[in-house]
């Protein structure tokens, strides 16, 4: 259609859409390893739990 004003503020916009997307992706990866973290580190605090109550 001609209107690259039209153009560029769509490609802008598209731009800034899929780095806040990328950030947002990143922030939920990186919960999701404390989370799988915080279970490893109970489930280790039962098994010495459990060991130290067999001495």
């Amino acid at each position: 259609m001609n209107d690259t004003v039209w153009e560029q503020g769509l490609k802008e916009a598209l731009r800034h859409f899929l780095q806040a997307d990328r950030k947002g992706t990143k922030d939920f990866k990186i919960n999701a390893l404390g989370r799988h973290f915080d279970q490893i580190n109970d489930r280790l605090m039962v098994l010495f739990d459990l060991l130290w109550l067999e001495k």
